[in-house]
């Protein structure tokens, strides 16, 4: 709109020029200077009512600024024109002209989330971000130089770590279990204990996760203990934060999609406060949606995060230390596709 003004502005002054009024400027005068300058404005204001009536006046102000709208209509449509030509993505244009807000698609409709001032932001330059044609991504800006790393579960099968870790793996996520979104009952991962062992023997970073479905502090807390009992003879082993899965089930009916953000984000705490009392380091999973929109992240803010978010760039401005980018990469000694992570720490080294 700002625009629009300034347009419709130059071609009232334009229109003034043509009769002969000559407008060279507007300053700031002293004092002394003030009785001069109101009469050049008085003798001005004198020559537009000699030549036009305020009807006519108010008709080419009006005339001026609905064709400066016009312009600036045709020039927005061809520019989203040309976006979703090269993009493909609708939210990608939505989110171009809201670039204070995050824009978010929850339960079937927008939402335009303004950026919190008051919250931690990521200081991550995507410009270094490097893709590779294989898909894999890497970053380095010069201070911060990224991790590569893999999260895996039993269908992955078995792992030849060694050949991963060939293949420039440094760290993984390894589920230890999950509780089932309709009866809520505990099922761990059959691979879990071979691939913390045959990750950690192969020089890989380790790091468990486990898939969660609790719906009151209760559960979070059970899974946490579930966890921390799982490993417990194995934590020499864990370098990599031990991390609460917190995802969306596709069936409406999972158990924990009933929850309202506040319940959920209660449920992450418990869990992740269980975690540090046993002295590991605990990190949260989740991807933009449930990170803006389902869970309240301005309580979660002092937690460690692992940010999912499938795209040529990271839309998401708050602080995250893990980005898991692909869930069909490929490496080296691992069966079929695998989730791809990139690290940009070196603080669980």
């Amino acid at each position: 709109m700002k625009k629009t003004w300034v347009k419709a502005l130059i071609i009232i002054l334009v229109t003034i020029g043509l009769m002969g009024v000559s407008l060279l400027g507007v300053y700031y005068v002293m004092d002394e200077k003030q009785k001069e300058l109101e009469k050049q404005v008085l003798e001005l204001e004198q020559e537009l009512n000699t030549r036009y009536t305020e009807t006519e006046l108010n008709f080419k102000i009006n005339q001026s600024v609905e064709e400066a709208e016009e312009d600036t209509r045709q020039t927005m449509l061809k520019d989203v024109k040309e976006m979703l030509l090269e993009t493909n993505s609708s939210i990608k244009v939505i989110r171009h002209y809201y670039p204070e807000d995050l824009v978010v698609v929850s339960g079937g409709k927008f939402h335009f989330l303004p950026i919190r001032d008051d919250l931690k932001k990521h200081n991550y330059d995507e410009s270094k971000l490097e893709f590779a044609e294989d898909g894999e991504v890497t970053y380095n800006d010069g201070t911060i130089s990224s991790i590569k790393g893999v999260d895996v579960s039993q269908y992955q099968g078995e792992i030849n770590w060694e050949k991963a870790k060939a293949d420039g793996v440094e760290f993984t996520f390894i589920r230890t279990g999950y509780r089932g979104y309709k009866t809520g009952k505990f099922a761990g991962d059959d691979l879990a204990l071979d691939n913390i062992q045959g990750a950690y023997k192969a020089g890989v970073g380790v790091g468990v996760y486990f898939f969660s479905q609790a719906i009151n502090e209760k559960e979070a807390v059970e899974e946490a203990e579930w966890v921390i009992d799982l490993v417990k003879d194995y934590s020499d082993m864990i370098t990599y934060p031990i991390v609460f899965d917190l995802e969306k089930m596709s069936p409406d009916s999972a158990r924990m999609n009933a929850l309202s953000a506040e319940e959920r984000t209660k449920c992450a705490i418990a869990f992740l406060d269980r975690i540090a009392e046993e002295g590991y380091t605990p990190m949260l999973y989740g991807n933009l949606e449930m990170f803006a929109v389902l869970a309240e992240f301005d309580k979660l803010e002092a937690y460690d995060k692992w940010f999912a978010y499938y795209d040529d760039c990271i839309y998401f401005p708050y602080d995250f230390q893990i980005w898991q980018y692909s869930d069909s990469g490929s490496v080296d000694g691992i069966p079929g596709n695998v989730d791809l992570d990139i690290c940009f720490t070196t603080k669980y080294e």
